[in-house]
């Protein structure tokens, strides 16, 4: 998958998968990144080196983000619903381009400022 290296958009929407191999950080063309309805626990820092516009990973079994996210500083939509995050990074703050973040069916009982 890593020699795409002009790729835009991954759709690896309904699959298996438990991690992401961090050579992910070699496809700096990718604004598009759907990863819902796999089995992630986690998402590696090096997806916040890229230059998504639109993440969604709904529907895994993600407990928390990388502290990293504000580094994407492109990112429009950020779908992390139906997972068990029970706090928000505080640097999520620091996407200023966000326009749609859905955190529905989480586990959140406080909002960072």
């Amino acid at each position: 998958m890593c020699h795409l290296v002009a790729l835009e958009t991954l759709n690896l929407y309904h699959n298996c998968i438990r991690t992401i191999p961090d050579s992910f950080i070699i496809l700096q063309s990718l604004t598009s990144l759907n990863l819902s309805r796999n089995q992630l626990g986690s998402l590696p820092s090096c997806l916040c080196g890229l230059p998504l516009r639109v993440l969604n990973a709904s529907n895994n079994k993600l407990v928390s983000l990388p502290e990293t996210i504000g580094q994407l500083h492109s990112l429009m939509e950020l779908d992390i619903s139906c997972n068990e995050i029970t706090a928000l990074p505080h640097h999520i703050g620091k996407l200023k381009a966000l326009r749609e973040l859905n955190v529905r069916r989480n586990l959140l009982c406080v909002l960072p400022e």
